[in-house]
């Protein structure tokens, strides 16, 4: 066994003799002696790198030469002088080469302010750069989205996030005073309105980040907005898909005072329908068909699609809300602002509305209208509000069971939500007549 490890091993010797090569052995450390891991080790003839390899986690290293060439070893690490070392081999064997590297240094040449006013992550706009923008509706907001590092939700918001941070945490000032979330009238809810009018604006300076320190402690950005002075009389009007708005400025008081007034009014969608409800509705034997359909809107955010269904079509409220026949209205959620809790919430004041806030003689179905909603609630999400004579409502979510609840006068106030005399949107009710 001995002598075959031998014989093996003058093979093995015998092999590396023939390929003419010399391997260079070592260690790269800095210049106080500590390993420099991942050092480049290169190897060089007059023309080009023929070999290159890493120090391994003890800046060690390991490489072949070829012989009977002149030869250069370059050792270099990012921050650090390259050392380069020429060898030339002749024989087969291992050389130790060790390399102690020195950290460069440089001079900066002189550095001219071609702009001292200049901020880092500063932006200034004017009146020209809001008309210029491109989107479904002018805002002050739209010219701090197209800078870098900073996001919105989409088009239809005014709010908008900077470098990663949250959408509350941005700092607006308005005339140089701050305004507390002035983009959300409500959280979820009227999303697009905004208290800056692009109309009235003067200058805008926005700051990205790296702000002066009178502007507060937010973490992400300032939007510094500047209204400027009527100089004469003028009005303005602007329109869009989604709503228009009127401005007039001018002098009044001899020119002791300066106005501006500004009115906005968004288009209501509720006659538009995303999706097509079913035709008919089948249930417990009853069928029922589609009466209209319309969608209830908050400003213009979409927020479900209401849907009646009767067994003979009828553009009479009254009969609808007190007759005892089988009926039925469907939401369709089609917002993700929408959460069970919201949706308790409005029942509750539509409920209250259809019966002139008395609603004491059905707290107890109230109550199980309210339990019907204890699962969070999604935008795709359905409900189908079944009336049977005899049997009273049921609650479907997405064609599931969830609740019963008994009784004719329920009914009549649950209905009245959305066809009373007092409805929750007046054009909704409308659409589900099929008006």
């Amino acid at each position: 066994m001995r002598f075959s490890l031998a014989i093996l091993f003058q093979i093995l010797i015998s092999i590396s003799f023939a390929q003419g090569f010399a391997e260079l052995y070592g260690v790269v450390k800095d210049q106080d002696g500590a390993a420099l891991i991942g050092a480049h080790i290169s190897i060089a003839d007059s023309a080009q790198f023929i070999a290159v390899i890493a120090a391994d986690q003890d800046g060690k290293y390991k490489i072949k030469i070829p012989l009977n060439q002149n030869l250069e070893v370059h050792f270099s690490y990012l921050g650090y002088d390259t050392i380069i070392k020429p060898v030339f081999y002749d024989k087969v064997a291992r050389f130790k080469l060790n390399a102690n590297l020195e950290e460069s240094s440089f001079l900066i040449g002189p550095v001219e302010i071609v702009n001292k006013d200049r901020v880092a992550n500063s932006y200034s706009f004017d009146t020209e750069d809001l008309e210029g923008m491109v989107g479904p509706m002018e805002s002050v907001e739209r010219v701090a989205i197209m800078e870098a590092g900073v996001v919105s939700n989409n088009e239809l918001s005014s709010s908008y996030s900077v470098r990663g941070g949250n959408f509350d945490e941005n700092l607006v000032y308005l005339n140089d005073f701050e305004v507390y979330r002035p983009q959300l009238t409500r959280s979820g809810v009227q999303e697009g309105l905004s208290i800056l009018n692009p109309d009235m604006v003067a200058n805008i300076q926005f700051y990205a980040g790296g702000f002066a320190a009178n502007y507060g402690d937010k973490m992400s950005s300032v939007l510094d907005v500047q209204y400027r002075k009527p100089t004469d009389f003028g009005m303005k009007i602007s329109g869009g898909l989604l709503g228009a708005q009127l401005m007039i400025e001018g002098l009044a008081l001899d020119k002791r005072l300066t106005y501006l007034i500004f009115l906005i009014g968004f288009l209501s969608a509720s006659s538009i329908i995303a999706n097509e409800a079913p035709e008919v509705i089948e249930y417990q034997g009853s069928k029922l068909i589609i009466n209209g359909q319309g969608t209830r809107v908050i400003f213009f955010m979409n927020v479900y699609e209401g849907s009646l269904y009767l067994e003979t079509k009828s553009s009479d409220a009254q009969k609808i809300v007190t007759d005892n026949s089988s009926m039925a209205i469907r939401i369709d959620v089609k917002s993700e602002m929408v959460t069970a809790d919201a949706m308790k919430k409005a029942l509750s004041e539509g409920l209250e509305k259809a019966t002139n806030n008395n609603t004491a003689p059905i707290s107890k179905e109230l109550e199980q209208l309210s339990s019907a909603f204890n699962s969070s609630v999604s935008s795709g999400d359905f409900y189908e509000f079944i009336y049977i004579p005899e049997i009273g409502m049921h609650v479907l979510k997405n064609n599931e069971l969830v609740e019963s609840i008994p009784g004719l006068d329920f009914k009549k106030a649950f209905f009245g939500i959305f066809l009373s005399d007092n409805p929750i949107q007046k054009n909704l009710k409308k659409a589900m007549l099929g008006g």
